[in-house]
This record gives structure tokens, sequence and C-alpha cells, in this order.
């Protein structure tokens, strides 16, 4: 693992620590894997560690990333709800979206599934920031 990617998964385990030690057997559902796979590996040993589940979804197939009895891969779109929902179940405690950072497209994802969360889940948009957005910037495209 290079500096980089050290820093990211940091980052990552002291934004979610709190979160992730809070569950039991925690129940993930995690849009966009990447080719490094970072997130995913940080979300697969604590759902092995805690004997939880995780499911990914990337239109790029990246099921050779790992090979575990917590993990499936579901190789399609975020919004290919009828393949998703066929395989997932119902709740979960944790949904992370790190997918189209466009905003239409994160509030179709977030509406679509925020209300499968379980009490006290988290629901986690990755790499989003207001200020390309705002007027006179380079993504303002309200």
């Amino acid at each position: 693992m290079n500096n980089l990617e050290n820093r990211h998964r940091e980052k990552f385990l002291r934004i979610f620590e709190k979160e992730l030690e809070k569950f039991e057997k925690p129940t993930v559902l995690e849009f966009g894997v990447s080719s490094k796979a970072l997130s995913t590996s940080i979300f697969l040993e604590n759902c092995i560690k805690k004997n939880g589940y995780l499911y990914s979804v990337d239109v790029i197939d990246y099921s050779h990333h790992f090979n575990s009895k917590n993990w499936k891969f579901i190789n399609c779109k975020d919004d290919d709800y009828d393949l998703i929902d066929s395989i997932v179940p119902k709740n979960f405690d944790i949904i992370y979206l790190d997918t189209i950072h466009k905003a239409s497209h994160v509030e179709k994802i977030l509406f679509y599934y925020f209300d499968r969360l379980n009490i006290g889940g988290v629901f986690v948009v990755d790499d989003t920031s207001l200020l390309p957005y705002l007027k006179k910037r380079e993504k303002n495209n309200f």
C-alpha cells in the first residue's frame, strides 16, 4: 500500500471508526468500488471481524478483488433498483454512496435507499463538496 492509500485508509477510519464499531453485525451497502477497493477493503475487514455482510455495487466488474463469504459484488449501475433489490436485504446499517457525484444522481439514490436504513444507521455520500456547485463555478448546473 502506498503513502496516498495509507492516508486514505487512515482518514476513512478516523471518520468511520465510531460508526463501524457501533454495529454488532453490520450490513453494509456500498455503491462504488474502484480499482484500489480501499473503502471496500475496510468495510469487508469490519464485516469479517463482526460476522456482518457487505454488498458492493459497481458498473465495472471488480469481483476479483476479494473472495469472502461476507461479501457480494453486484455488477450493475447503482440505479438498477430491480436487480439490486433482488439480491440485497431490505435494511442496512450503513449505506455508502461513492459513484456519480452529480447532485441529481445523489438525490435519486438518497431518496430511494434512505428509508432502508436501520434505526441508528448511517448514509454517507463520499467525495462531495458544495463549492463546485455554487453560482459562477464549474459545476453550477442547477
